[in-house]
């Protein structure tokens, strides 16, 4: 019987560690899919802002507003930045995308950081206002494969989880099978040992 507990035992601290591994991996993703989560509304965030500094622009160009121009551009200057900081959370392809985003955004600034409105060219508006609609799309396109990216991740540890689960069942099969046959095994030998002394058999030994 000793045996019999002993591979219960043993099965039994198989399985839960194997259930706190699969608890540990869905922690995991769980926190990883938040972090990415926070991470694309962070660069939506940017982007709504980008589109809003874009349209009070064409606004104080209108209005001839020297002070809000300087602002607006100060603003966005600021927003390159914080995709700089943002991109350092991320690492591989997506990293190198959102650190080229905040690098375009900061181009575009480049030309009319130092400009006067009464410098700023119908050719320059032009020119900078299709540059700002370029960084808007880059990082959209930059949110589109981080969704891909996290889609992806998430399949492949609910992959992982639905085989450690599928192992953790045939372990529990196998032991359930060990343990009837370590069961059954005495109760047919000692059936055995009833059925002979019932014929008469009596000079039997017998190890239960």
């Amino acid at each position: 019987m000793k045996s019999v507990f002993s591979k219960v035992l043993v099965g039994y601290l198989v399985i839960i560690g194997l259930l706190i591994l699969i608890g540990g991996v869905t922690l995991y993703e769980f926190h990883s899919v938040r972090a990415k989560n926070s991470t694309i509304g962070e660069i939506y965030e940017k982007v709504f802002n980008t589109q809003s500094i874009e349209s009070n622009l064409k606004d104080v160009i209108f209005d001839n507003n020297e002070k809000t121009f300087n602002t607006n551009l100060t603003e966005l200057q600021k927003l390159a930045q914080s995709l700089n900081t943002l991109s350092d959370s991320l690492s591989g392809k997506i990293k190198d995308d959102l650190t080229k985003d905040a690098y375009d955004l900061t181009k575009a600034l480049k030309d009319v950081s130092n400009a006067n409105l009464s410098q700023f060219s119908q050719q320059t508006q032009k020119r900078f206002f299709a540059d700002l609609k370029n960084s808007e799309a880059e990082m959209i396109n930059t949110i589109n494969r981080l969704e891909k990216a996290q889609f992806s991740e998430t399949k492949t540890v609910e992959m992982t989880i639905i085989i450690l689960i599928m192992v953790s069942v045939a372990i529990s099969i196998v032991i359930a099978l060990l343990v009837g046959r370590s069961l059954t095994h005495p109760i047919r030998k000692l059936s055995t040992l009833v059925e002979n002394m019932s014929n008469g058999i009596l000079n039997i030994e017998m190890d239960v």
